[in-house]
C-alpha cells in the first residue's frame, strides 16, 4: 500500500486511474511543473492482456522519457502482422523509413504499467494506491475535487483516466453514444511454440468476428477472440493452430462495444482514453490513443492555467479533437468490417 498525503487543497490536477492514459497525463503535467495527485484503486500488478503496441507510439514514449524502459521490457518486437481471411494469408508490414523497418512492441500489461508508474514516481507525483475515488465534489458551476477512501482532495482540474469503468461519467450522468452493435471479447493465453507465421501477430477474420494472436514470450501466446452479439458461440474461442496448445491461466471476457462521450471536457474536468472513447481492439491504437489523449488533456490544462488559452477554448478544442479521432476510426473500422462481410451497425 502506498500512501503519500500532501496538501489536500492545493493540487493543479487530480487524475483518477494509473493506467497508460493516467500515467501519461501525470508525467506530462509534472514535466510542466504542475502539482499532481494520481489516484489508483487497484494494487499492481493487475491482470490485463499483453499489449501489442504500434510503432507510432515510439514518439510518445520518447516524449514521456520511457522509450528505453519500454524497449527493454518488450521481449518481442515485430515488423508487421499476418491477416487471414478464409484460405488467403497476407502479410501487412508496418513500413519503413531511412532508419530502417518499423517495429512494434509486444509487452505484458503489468510490465507497461510498471514502467509508466515508475516514471511518475521519479517526478515526485503524489500517489494514492490502492485508494478509490468515491464522489466528485462540485459547486454550482464546476468540479473542484474528489472524495476518496483516504479523505477529500481539491484541485483546479480532474482527469478521469479510469478506463471502461468511466468513474466521472457515471458521477455526472454524461450521455454515452453507442457506435456499434454489442461486441464482446474473450482473451487468454496458450503455452507452447508454433513458429512460422505465428512468430508475428496473426489477425484472422471469422464468420461472426475475428481472432487475434501474438507471441508475447518465447513459448507464450496471447489471444483475443471478438464476437458480434448475438451470434457469439462458446464452442469456437480459438479455432486455428493455437487450439492445439494448452491454456495458460484463465480465460477472461470484456465488453468492447464502440461508444463515445461527447462531453469529454467541461468545467473542471477532462476524460481520456477509454473513459471518453472506446473501440474494439482491432483498431490497434487503444494504448496509443490512451497515452496521446492523456498528454493532450494535461497539456491543455497547463495552457489554461498559464492563461495562454481560455478554459472555454481549451475544452472546446479537446472535445473537437476527440470527436475527429472518433469519426476517423469509426469510418475506417466500419469499412474493414463491411469489406469482410460483418455487419456491426448499431441495433
Amino acid at each position: 500500500m502506498q500512501k503519500m498525503v500532501g496538501d489536500k487543497g492545493n493540487f493543479d490536477i487530480i487524475i483518477v486511474g494509473a493506467g497508460p492514459s493516467g500515467c501519461a497525463a501525470a508525467i506530462w503535467a509534472a514535466k510542466n511543473n504542475l502539482k499532481v495527485l494520481l489516484i489508483e484503486g487497484s494494487a499492481f500488478p493487475r491482470y490485463k492482456p499483453g499489449e501489442t503496441l504500434h510503432p507510432g507510439i515510439a514518439v510518445l514514449l520518447s516524449n514521456l522519457e520511457v522509450f528505453d524502459d519500454v524497449k527493454a521490457a518488450a521481449k518481442i518486437r515485430h515488423r508487421g502482422f499476418w491477416v487471414r481471411n478464409g484460405r488467403s494469408l497476407m502479410y501487412s508490414p508496418y513500413g519503413e523509413d531511412h532508419r530502417g523497418k518499423w517495429e512494434g512492441f509486444q509487452i505484458m500489461r503489468k510490465d507497461l504499467d510498471c514502467v509508466l508508474l515508475n516514471r511518475v514516481r521519479l517526478l515526485n507525483v503524489e500517489i494514492l494506491q490502492p485508494f478509490k475515488a468515491l464522489r466528485a465534489i462540485c459547486t454550482s458551476k464546476r468540479i473542484i475535487g474528489i472524495e476518496t477512501t483516504n479523505g477529500s482532495y481539491y484541485s483546479k482540474y480532474i482527469i478521469d483516466a479510469s478506463g471502461s469503468s468511466r468513474w466521472l461519467s457515471r458521477q455526472m450522468s454524461l450521455d454515452s453514444f453507442k457506435l456499434s452493435r454489442p461486441m464482446r471479447a474473450n482473451f487468454g493465453y496458450k503455452k507452447g511454440c508454433l513458429g512460422g507465421s505465428f512468430d508475428e501477430p496473426v489477425f484472422q477474420y471469422l464468420s461472426d468476428g475475428w481472432l487475434w494472436s501474438a507471441r508475447v514470450d518465447e513459448s507464450l501466446y496471447q489471444w483475443t477472440r471478438l464476437s458480434i452479439a448475438p451470434s457469439y458461440s462458446e464452442r469456437s474461442l480459438v479455432i486455428n493452430e493455437l487450439a492445439e496448445l494448452p491454456d495458460f491461466g484463465i480465460i477472461r471476457s470484456a465488453d468492447v462495444t464502440w461508444n463515445h462521450i461527447n462531453d469529454c471536457a467541461g468545467s473542471g474536468y477532462f476524460l481520456t482514453g477509454d473513459s471518453c472513447l472506446k473501440f474494439d481492439p482491432s483498431v490497434s491504437k487503444g494504448v496509443l490513443r490512451a497515452i496521446y489523449s492523456g498528454i493532450l488533456a494535461s497539456d491543455t490544462i497547463f495552457k489554461i492555467l498559464k492563461r495562454t488559452i481560455s478554459s472555454e477554448e481549451g475544452e472546446y478544442w479537446y472535445r473537437s479533437w476527440i470527436k475527429s479521432w472518433c469519426e476517423y476510426d469509426c469510418k475506417l473500422l466500419h469499412e474493414q468490417y463491411t469489406n469482410n462481410g460483418l455487419n456491426i451497425s448499431p441495433l
